[in-house]
């Protein structure tokens, strides 16, 4: 819907840079920002982590740090 003109939305930038190169989507109010939040992994109480459930974890944990999203 968004690249069709209807309307706006909240997205990552990382999500919608093609878009915008495109010519697709284009960035509006870019002198407002949310506020910066955290991104947790959260597990049931005493159970071991899954080994796929890891694997994403230091998966997305490494890619966000390629991105330099994590200090």
């Amino acid at each position: 819907m968004l690249r069709e003109g209807y309307g706006i939305s909240i997205l990552d930038e990382h999500s919608v840079t093609a878009d915008i190169t495109a010519g697709s989507l284009e960035p509006v109010l870019q002198q407002w920002a949310l506020p910066q939040v955290g991104i947790y992994a959260v597990y049931p109480p005493g159970r071991r982590v899954s080994s796929r459930a890891q694997r994403f974890i230091d998966f997305y944990r490494g890619y966000l740090n390629e991105l330099g999203t994590i200090k």
